[in-house]
């Protein structure tokens, strides 16, 4: 009568480790979830950061673009376009 008695005392204490050790994996599984998500939601901030820098680059290349087209029609006369100096030259020949 004792072993009978004795199992389903084991066996309570083998359901009640069991549920300790299922509620230990899962605040674990979602403490790293919630680790997987804030990354990602981090990694997402990243890109819309970097494609709004994009975006404003582009805009500023077509800013500095039209401003040089412009600078370009002002300047009707090759007399008024800047000088380049080039240096060091040689000449053979004759």
């Amino acid at each position: 009568m004792d072993m009978l008695y004795v199992c389903p005392n084991r066996l309570e204490q083998q359901v009640k480790d069991k549920e300790r050790l299922e509620e230990e994996m899962y605040s674990r599984f979602v403490m790293v979830l919630n680790e997987k998500k804030a990354k990602i939601r981090g990694l997402q901030d990243t890109v819309r950061q970097l494609s709004h820098t994009k975006d404003q680059r582009k805009d500023e290349g077509r800013t500095q673009s039209d401003c040089k087209a412009a600078e370009s029609e002002e300047r009707s006369h090759p007399s008024q376009e800047s000088t380049i100096l080039i240096t060091g030259l040689l000449v053979y020949g004759k």
